[in-house]
């Protein structure tokens, strides 16, 4: 989220913003920022912090590969939903 709302920033601010050492990753974190729209990153957030809950049998008995599976499957669903409605607009 930081990478979204300073995505204008110089590479070398964007790196001291995100706390790495390195302005050689801010491409890929301003690719990142580009695909997950801040409501989107807030929606993953939650989805891993119900899997972490999950996972310690907490509101669910599944396994983890099972639980890792229903992650990914929203995580991508949420930005092939976004992708598609680029595509459409």
């Amino acid at each position: 989220m930081i990478t979204s709302t300073h995505f204008k920033e110089q590479d070398q601010t964007l790196a001291r913003l995100l706390g790495i050492s390195t302005v050689y990753f801010v491409k890929d974190y301003r690719n990142a920022a580009k695909n997950y729209s801040k409501e989107s990153i807030k929606n993953i957030l939650r989805l891993l912090m119900e899997l972490d809950m999950k996972s310690k049998g907490i509101g669910s008995r599944e396994d983890d590969v099972a639980l890792s599976k229903e992650l990914l499957i929203n995580v991508f669903y949420e930005n092939e939903v976004k992708l598609s409605r680029d595509i459409c607009a």
